[in-house]
This record gives structure tokens, C-alpha cells and sequence, in this order.
């Protein structure tokens, strides 16, 4: 156990709370199929549910907001600006109960994006609406009795979809406030 925490029986170090907000700032980046269009901050709101006991404990839902502002440029001739935002509802499994529990995710959502490429004398304007498969694995730490740090890695992808493919990646290290 960490020095800073306090000292917990085994039914206070184990994940009791039912419900978890969270949310998180990251550096994420936007592919066009295996062209990067650029890389900028990513934001995440959500809000977790853990609804079961016994065998199915590890089990639980998260519906989040995960949004992207993204730039590329390359010299004078080249840039790409634009924004991506996924709406998604995931499953994750957690392993273990103790004070440090690794999961794994796995969703679906709509991931929405647009944004403007320019060379000299020429701009081009893409968006669109996907369908996109959320997947992830990361680290809930509890730091004190309901707050825990969420390090976290997703990938965003569209190619479950029809035409050319979107993909994100981030990496992120939020916060979880468990009810």
C-alpha cells in the first residue's frame, strides 16, 4: 500500500462504490486510415455504473463524451485543423478488488469529426457521422477513499463502418469520483 494512504481493513480497500463520474484531459492524435491529421488535446466526461455482486463484480457500463482538437502542419504548405468528438457506451471488467484494479473496455459509439486541409491555393473540407469501436485498458489507483487516478489508454476506430476509415488514439491520465 502507498504511504500516503491511510490504513484500511479488507472491506474498505475493496471498490464498494456502485457509481464512478469521471473525466480527464490527455494529448490525443487523429488518422485518416494511416495518415496522421494531426494531434492535439483530448477532454473525456462519463459517468460509470457497477451494478452487480458476487461472480459478475468486475463487471460495469460507462457512457462518456470524448472530444478532440486536433492540428497538423508541415513547413508553410501544409496544414490540417479540425475536431473530432465520440459519444460511446462501453463495457469494462475490472480485475482484482485491491486498492490498484486493471480493466479492459470495450464499446460502441458515433464518432463525428471535420476539418480543413490547405495547401497553396487550395483547401479541402471533410466531416462526417460514424459508426466507431471504442476499445482500452488502464489503471484505476484509489488515492484516498473515493477519489482515484484513472491512467488509460483508448483507441477509437471506424473501420467496422462502411468507406474510408477514421482512427484516434489517446492517452490519458483522469480522475474518478466513486458514489
Amino acid at each position: 500500500m502507498a504511504p500516503f494512504l491511510p490504513a484500511k481493513g479488507p472491506a474498505e480497500s475493496s471498490w464498494d462504490d456502485k457509481r464512478e463520474s469521471l473525466g480527464n484531459f490527455c494529448r490525443g492524435n487523429f488518422h485518416l486510415g494511416n495518415h496522421p491529421l494531426g494531434s492535439g488535446l483530448s477532454y473525456t466526461a462519463g459517468i460509470g455504473l457497477r451494478p452487480f455482486a458476487g461472480r459478475l463484480r468486475g463487471l460495469g457500463f460507462e457512457g462518456e463524451f470524448n472530444g478532440l482538437n486536433f492540428i497538423r502542419k508541415e513547413g508553410t504548405d501544409y496544414e490540417t485543423r479540425g475536431s473530432r468528438q465520440v459519444v460511446s457506451g462501453n463495457v469494462l471488467y475490472h480485475l482484482g478488488s485491491s486498492c490498484t484494479q486493471f480493466f479492459l473496455l470495450g464499446g460502441l459509439g458515433i464518432l463525428r469529426a471535420k476539418y480543413d486541409s490547405s495547401i497553396p491555393d487550395m483547401t479541402y473540407h471533410d466531416e462526417g457521422t460514424k459508426m466507431s469501436l471504442n476499445l482500452g485498458l488502464g489503471l484505476k489507483i484509489r488515492l484516498a477513499s473515493r477519489w482515484a487516478i484513472r491512467p488509460e489508454l483508448r483507441i477509437f476506430d471506424t473501420t467496422i463502418g462502411k468507406g474510408y476509415n477514421w482512427n484516434s488514439v489517446t492517452f490519458s491520465c483522469g480522475v474518478g469520483y466513486h458514489w
